[in-house]
């Protein structure tokens, strides 16, 4: 017998997210990113799941019956999106094809203080407001200009400064060689501290990282917890975040 049709069971949620990004190859850079639309369940990021989806399983939500994995994500019609930080310009903006934007902003918008958005609605989806507090950012002390060497026999320290209880530090070193990624990666509290890799878990026979390879180091700070918010059409609501991000490029991993 063949394989019974698949059974569509499309749910809906939203993204909103405030990004900074600091890199050693330029001065930093700002955006308001959102994306709202439906997909099959097994396409979006992991969300609080509400009945009858559930439960999350490796980051997921796993979705009853037979994946239509054709499926492709739709855009959902929520109207303007409103959003703003007190005594700066309002950005306002519709969605874009596949129902997500990323919008630039002026150099300051992203930093600590209140960050508001907010909708009428539209036809998929009814009015909302959310705003969401952002703590300042942490700061990278260790340097890693473009041309660095890192030495997979050795330890790797990564340290910064500020921070807090409510913030989250992912530390992650990434390596490039033969067309293939790998990484190691340690999610720590948000508060100042210091990171280090150590060998052997550094070391190529852990098939952890590539050496030698090009290689670069992303630290990125996010809410400890994550923001949700329901509206009208969302099945899965909505989440509002933020992210400062650093990057370091054109680094090299050696066996040195």
């Amino acid at each position: 017998m063949g394989r019974g049709a698949c059974v569509p069971h499309p749910i809906s949620l939203a993204v909103f997210e405030w990004r900074k990004t600091y890199s050693n190859t330029g001065p930093p850079s700002e955006q308001f990113y959102a994306r709202m639309s439906q997909a099959e369940g097994n396409y979006f990021p992991a969300l609080p799941p509400k009945p009858p989806w559930g439960p999350l399983l490796n980051g997921f939500v796993q979705n009853p019956g037979p994946d239509c994995r054709n499926l492709l994500p739709a855009p959902l019609d929520a109207g303007t999106i409103m959003a703003w930080v007190t005594g700066q310009a309002t950005i306002s903006t519709p969605l874009g094809p596949g129902g997500e934007i990323s919008v630039s902003l002026p150099s300051g918008t992203v930093g600590a203080g209140p960050h508001t958005l907010s909708t009428v609605g539209g036809k998929d989806v009814g009015p909302f407001s959310s705003t969401v507090a952002i703590p300042g950012p942490i700061q990278v002390t260790s340097q890693f200009p473009p041309g660095t060497t890192l030495s997979c026999n050795k330890p790797l320290t990564v340290s910064w400064t500020g921070g807090d209880d409510q913030s989250a530090v992912d530390v992650k070193v990434r390596t490039f060689a033969g067309g293939f990624e790998m990484y190691m990666e340690a999610i720590l509290s948000g508060s100042a501290g210091t990171y280090t890799f150590t060998p052997p878990g550094f070391a190529l026979n852990d098939f952890l990282v590539d050496c030698p390879a090009s290689a670069e180091i992303d630290v990125t700070q996010t809410p400890a917890a994550l923001m949700t918010f329901g509206a009208d059409g969302l099945m899965l609501g909505a989440r509002h975040a933020w992210k400062y991000e650093y990057q370091f490029t054109g680094l090299q991993m050696s066996s040195r």
